[in-house]
């Protein structure tokens, strides 16, 4: 699953996350992070 939270400087955070569990006997890790951004980059100043 991969899980993702955003928020913009004027609205609160959203959350966006689809949840299914691993298949019998699979094995690994069930949530797929994405990269952490900065303030600079949330807030549209990418460097």
């Amino acid at each position: 699953m991969w899980h993702w939270h955003g928020a913009t400087p004027d609205h609160f955070m959203t959350h966006l996350a689809v949840w299914d569990s691993l298949a019998e006997g699979q094995q690994g890790p069930e949530t797929e992070w994405g990269e952490h951004v900065t303030d600079e980059q949330c807030n549209g100043r990418s460097s």
